[in-house]
């Protein structure tokens, strides 16, 4: 699981897409954790409402996140999991 989080933060790909239970989609620059993985840090974070240079998200107020990687990173993160 921590290489799926570091792969997120760290991706160049596009902007990441967050559905909230309350069924808004908000998308964001970057995402990062914290340990307990209840919270997650956002930049730019695009809502209906404006856009908040920097905003934290609960985890239960998360349903789905969706973000592009691209194939090296994908295989990266499925081979690394197949080898354990």
């Amino acid at each position: 699981m921590l290489r799926l989080w570091m792969t997120a933060s760290t991706s160049d790909a596009a902007r990441t897409s967050i559905h909230t239970t309350q069924g808004t989609v908000v998308h964001t620059d970057k995402l990062i954790t914290n340990a307990g993985q209840t919270l997650f840090a956002c930049t730019n974070l695009a809502t209906p409402l404006g856009t908040y240079t920097h905003a934290v998200l609960r985890d239960h107020d998360v349903a789905q996140m969706e973000w592009p990687l691209t194939t090296s990173e994908l295989r990266a993160l499925l081979l690394d999991d197949m080898d354990k």
